[in-house]
């Protein structure tokens, strides 16, 4: 699951700080059609700077996300070629569903929070 390591150390800081931590909150994803994506990537972007890379070459996973983080930018690689595929403004709420698509690369990802 990509996005709980980068998490990690945020939340051993606060514990020892004796803050509250952050809670992750966990999105599975699938492409659209449920096929893997050979050499498809989704790319996790803050503030123009990418924060994870999630490989789509199983057709469906996990990321995590926090909401304090809020909003994100989604790209969609396909080998050489990148596109922009949408945003999470906020973290979806449960039963909601968000789609980053790329219709030059042909890839749509749905990331839903059960």
């Amino acid at each position: 699951m990509t996005g709980c390591n980068l998490f990690l150390q945020r939340h051993v800081r606060a514990l020892r700080e004796g803050t509250t931590p952050e809670v992750l909150v966990i999105l599975p994803w699938r492409t659209a059609d449920g096929r893997p994506v050979r050499a498809g990537w989704l790319d996790v972007r803050k503030d123009g700077r990418e924060v994870f890379v999630e490989s789509l070459e199983h057709g469906s996973g996990e990321i995590a996300l926090t909401a304090a983080d809020a909003p994100y930018a989604l790209a969609v690689r396909k080998g050489r070629l990148e596109d922009a595929a949408g945003s999470l403004e906020s973290i979806p709420v449960a039963g909601d569903e968000r789609v980053a698509a790329s219709d030059p690369l042909c890839v749509s990802v749905a990331l839903t929070r059960g």
